[in-house]
């Protein structure tokens, strides 16, 4: 998980009672919450793009 962190990306944390996506992801870079789907799929197809409000950065989230 550091790892990828350190890559500029984050995984999707699920409710684990639905076993749906949740609506916040915390940003990699500053662990801000405060973030926005821009993009349904990134680089490759199993990531979405985010933006954080807070640090202004981009990074992706790997789908799963």
């Amino acid at each position: 998980m550091a790892a990828l962190g350190f890559a500029g990306m984050a995984t999707e944390s699920r409710d684990v009672k639905k076993d749906e996506p949740r609506d916040k992801v915390a940003c990699p870079y500053c662990r801000c919450e405060d973030t926005e789907r821009v993009a349904l799929f990134g680089s490759v197809l199993l990531t979405s793009q985010y933006y954080c409000r807070h640090c202004h950065s981009a990074f992706e989230v790997v789908k799963g």
